[in-house]
């Protein structure tokens, strides 16, 4: 949650964690709970995330997509 606010802080300059802490942990666990949030963990260390907005059978949206710095780096992406 804090990478996911912290994504939409720097798109809208609105911290969503302090703007509506309870909507944005119920609108976080509801995506969650419908398998929409994608992540990699490694070594108790978010590495990766992704939330899908919506899918059909041909394309999928993605948002909030997140790449730790470090991991960034070693893939040639900063």
């Amino acid at each position: 949650m804090p990478v996911h606010a912290a994504i939409a802080e720097s798109e809208s300059g609105v911290n969503p964690l302090q703007s509506d802490p309870v909507g944005f942990r119920n609108r976080c666990a509801r995506r969650i709970e419908q398998e929409r949030v994608w992540v990699v963990v490694r070594d108790g260390r978010l590495v990766f995330k992704a939330d899908v907005q919506s899918e059909s059978d041909q394309v999928a949206y993605l948002e909030g997509i997140y790449v730790a710095p470090e991991d960034s780096r070693a893939m040639g992406l900063a």
